[in-house]
This record gives C-alpha cells, sequence and structure tokens, in this order.
C-alpha cells in the first residue's frame, strides 16, 4: 500500500498498487492494518465485500489461519458492511460472536459478505460470512454502537476556538477520551476531543 495524504475512519483510502488496487481501506487502524491489512469495495449487488489475501504469518501453529485473525477481520467487515448505515458517525463494536465453519489456508482469498439486520438508531445489527476461496470458514454477529453524530465533536472545537468555557463546551457535546477509530484528534486543557472526518 502506497501512502496516502487520505485519512479518516469514514473517508476509506484507495489502494494504488498490488492484488487489492482501487479497493479501498482505513488506514487509521493499527492493528488492523498490521494483521490485514483488509479491504473493501461495493459489489456487483451493490453490497459491502471486505477481502484480503491469506499469508503464512494469519497462520495457527496447525498451519490453518488463527481464530483471532480470522474474528479480526470479521470486526473489519462489521464496519465496512454498516458503512452505508453509520453515515459517518463514530461508533465501536459492542458484541462480536462468531462460529468458526471451517479452516483456511495459506494463499487464499478471504471474503466477507454481510448485512444490517436492524439499523437507523445507535444500535446497529449486522450479520455476516467469512469465506476462504469460496469455501464458508466463519459466520458471525455483531452489534455496533453509535457514540457521537458527525457534527458534535466538531461543535466543541467551534466552541473552544470562540472562547466559550470547556465545562460548558463538555455539557452541551460530550466527547471526552473517544479515539476508537478515528484519527485528526484534538487535545486542549485534558479533554480529547475527535476533529476527522468521521
Amino acid at each position: 500500500m502506497a501512502d496516502s495524504e487520505q485519512w479518516g475512519y469514514t473517508d476509506p483510502v484507495t489502494a494504488t498498487e498490488g492484488e487489492f488496487t482501487g479497493w479501498t481501506y482505513w488506514n487509521t487502524d493499527p492493528f488492523e492494518t498490521r494483521a490485514g491489512p483488509f479491504f473493501m469495495r461495493r459489489g456487483d449487488d451493490g453490497g459491502i465485500v471486505s477481502a484480503f489475501r491469506s499469508e503464512d504469518r494469519h497462520m495457527n501453529g496447525g498451519g490453518f489461519m488463527h481464530g483471532g485473525c480470522l474474528m479480526t477481520f470479521a470486526d473489519f467487515a462489521l464496519f465496512a458492511i454498516a458503512h452505508d448505515t453509520l453515515k459517518g458517525d463514530h461508533a465501536v463494536t459492542l458484541n462480536l460472536a462468531g462460529d468458526f465453519l471451517g479452516p483456511i489456508g495459506p494463499g487464499v482469498l478471504v471474503e466477507a459478505r454481510g448485512e444490517v439486520t436492524r439499523g437507523g438508531g445507535k444500535t446497529i445489527f449486522v450479520r455476516g460470512l467469512v469465506t476462504g476461496d469460496g469455501a464458508p470458514a466463519l459466520s458471525f454477529t455483531g452489534i455496533i454502537r453509535r457514540l457521537a453524530k458527525r457534527g458534535d465533536c466538531r461543535r466543541v472545537i467551534v466552541q473552544l476556538q470562540h472562547g466559550r468555557s470547556m465545562a460548558k463546551a463538555r455539557r452541551e457535546s460530550l466527547c471526552a477520551a473517544m479515539h476508537w477509530r478515528t484519527s485528526g484528534l484534538f487535545l486542549d486543557m485534558g479533554i480529547w476531543a475527535w476533529t476527522g472526518s468521521k
């Protein structure tokens, strides 16, 4: 993956080289980037497809993909599947459960597809299936929780820039210590306020 000036959880970066050229990925999660990297694109049916190519480093001692790698990919896919529903809002995983259905070896195309089964409010429910070269490997369900509307944290920054008291800004839009899956954090007088594109 080439370095890019594009950053942000809700604004994926486009891969410019390798097998997944033209696919997008989030470059703001160091763990996912190291574990994958994982990619996504819109499929022919309009749904989101997430994918990566398995390597030796993804395998466990038995020679097949480590369950932790599959679950990390499922967590990535959870947010990719819910991307349209989130509409730029910041969110975190509340629950992620999976059932292992089959092994994946090295050199396999690993994909995930799924659907939002309930969304629109603060809590979003997702289910999906991870496959290895088309064979089922993991079924998963997850719950995502919205933490803040896109404009809420920006309002804190505007209030601070216009001299409003920190206490009043905090009361009106609480964004303290929110840094999960975000970029562009703003630190002033001990409060973390998210200023990224999400």
